[in-house]
């Protein structure tokens, strides 16, 4: 059987309703999983116009509405990189989070990073899951040598 790897693409500044709607179609326990706390559509709302798209990386699968079904925020810090990341729920299983993993570990290595990190708990199973396969290992926070 062959495997199809979902197309990824980096999201620009025209991406931002697309990027908010797909925030706010979370529920709240994506939301908290997602953003590590209970969040309100105005603080997404806040949080989708502040993100520096020419600093940090933002990459998406699109459905076939054109909308963004899973989503990954890539920051770049001096040595280390971080992550979010979040696939709506009638997109999970079709390999949309390993696909971005592996697009926000090539966007770690290219801008020099030896490692990147990703806060989740072992209660997101998904996620847990999903970085194992994509050779994150649980530290005291899920990280990856990338260098």
């Amino acid at each position: 059987m062959k495997t199809i790897v979902p197309l990824t693409l980096r999201l620009n500044g025209a991406d931002r309703i697309a990027l908010l709607a797909h925030f706010l179609a979370l529920d709240p326990e994506d939301r908290r999983l997602r953003f590590g706390a209970a969040v309100a559509d105005e603080v997404i709302g806040q949080y989708v116009e502040r993100l520096d798209l020419g600093r940090d990386g933002l990459f998406a699968v699109r459905d076939d509405d054109d909308g963004l079904a899973a989503v990954v925020h890539v920051a770049i810090g001096d040595s280390t990189g971080e992550l979010g990341l979040s696939v709506l729920p009638a997109h999970r299983g079709h390999g949309h989070a390993v696909a971005l993993l592996g697009e926000a570990t090539r966007t770690f290595q290219a801008a020099g990073c030896s490692s990147a990190l990703c806060d989740t708990g072992e209660t997101n199973r998904p996620m847990v899951a999903a970085l194992r396969r994509a050779g994150y290992r649980e530290h005291s926070r899920w990280q990856r040598k990338v260098a």
